[in-house]
């Protein structure tokens, strides 16, 4: 197959699967890179050209399919926030927006309303209002981070609820199993 680029040459098309399968380790190594450091403020686009050598048009294009970089950095804080309100409604709105690389409580209320049609305060209500299913947690809140990474290792990825129009998150739905052992208190380190 072959197309014509900017200037009228004739160049040859790879397919899309075979793009995507040459890419797949650099990829994988971009999604956990942005999962470990999800937190950060500063995680976006130049850290992840750094971190990974690239340049910014090849970084765009490896996230091409996914919306952008930063629509889907912001997803996942996003859907993270979520998850953790859920768990956690007792947490701080102003903690958990600062844990989550989010800039103000402005940006991290309008993305929360775009994203889940309510803001997190609203969401929060909710979940307070459901029955618990786990012990509350005493002392600090655990880590967003460490939440996450003990999410994923129990449980598969489904879908987040969606706002009409918008592409589906891959997010870690909370079970009662995994519920029980992120409630357990953290080892004492000595």
């Amino acid at each position: 197959m072959s197309n014509t680029n900017y200037y009228g040459a004739i160049v040859p098309q790879a397919s899309a699967s075979a793009s995507v399968q040459a890419h797949a380790p650099l990829m994988s190594g971009l999604l956990a890179y942005i999962e470990q450091h999800i937190g950060e403020a500063e995680l976006g686009t130049e850290s992840l050209q750094q971190a990974f050598g690239l340049s910014r048009a090849s970084l765009y294009r490896l996230f091409q399919s996914r919306g952008g970089v930063a629509s889907y950095i912001r997803e996942q804080r996003l859907y993270a926030a979520y998850r953790y309100l859920q768990a956690y409604p007792e947490c701080s709105l102003t903690w958990l927006l600062y844990e989550m690389g989010f800039a103000s409580e402005r940006q991290f209320q309008r993305c929360f309303q775009q994203r889940f049609g309510m803001p997190p305060m609203h969401w929060r209500r909710q979940c307070r209002a459901a029955p618990p299913t786990h012990a509350p947690r005493r002392g600090h809140y655990i880590p967003v981070g460490r939440f996450l990474r003990e999410l994923n290792q129990h449980i598969h990825r489904d879908d987040a609820p969606v706002r009409a129009g918008l592409p589906p998150v891959r997010p870690a739905p909370l079970h009662t199993d995994a519920l029980r052992h992120l409630a357990r208190p953290a080892p004492m380190e000595n």
